[in-house]
């Protein structure tokens, strides 16, 4: 009879586990997934920046092609 009750215990406890480490998985995916997306948004940002600074340097160039 004990025998039994500790197995059945055990058996919680893994299933309690796994469910754990189910639902750690899938946080760490979520949050991988919000990564990824976070660092395509600051590619693109990187992206705009470096044009605004080449119409930025270019339309410098006119002001001083212009007072020239």
């Amino acid at each position: 009879m004990k025998v039994t009750d500790f197995e059945r215990e055990l058996k919680k406890v893994w299933v309690s586990l796994d469910d754990r480490a189910k639902r750690t998985d899938e946080k760490v995916t979520r949050l991988k997934d919000k990564v990824e997306a976070a660092d395509i948004g600051v590619g693109e940002v990187s992206c705009r920046m470096c044009d605004l600074e080449r119409q930025r340097q270019q339309l410098s160039d006119d002001v001083n092609y212009l007072k020239a």
